[in-house]
């Protein structure tokens, strides 16, 4: 399992595992997903992830439960942007918010 040293990946390790399920975060929208792939190579990092459950719409997008679509990023960019995309371990990015909120 390769570690990611990248804004994308937010998980505690940095590590991400195919077969296993995450909190997706991209703009107002939180979904936990399962990766199903993993074809990142040292310049971009190329995810495929299914839609588990819908924590928070939000965005363009309105995923359903059991959709399938690609993450993509450029691992040389310097970082990301408010509302990119980013993987956390599941329960995190929820937590954190819960957090904040109180």
């Amino acid at each position: 399992m390769p570690k990611y040293d990248d804004f994308h990946i937010c998980t505690s390790d940095r590590i991400v595992e195919v077969g296993k399920e995450y909190e997706y975060k991209e703009d107002a929208a939180v979904l936990r997903v399962r990766l199903l792939e993993d074809t990142s190579t040292d310049d971009e990092l190329r995810f495929i992830i299914e839609v588990r459950e819908v924590v928070r719409s939000g965005g363009y997008a309105k995923p359903t439960i059991g959709e399938t679509f690609a993450l993509f990023a450029d691992r040389h960019s310097g970082g990301g942007y408010s509302g990119a995309w980013r993987l956390y371990d599941v329960g995190a990015y929820t937590m954190r918010q819960r957090r904040t909120e109180s």
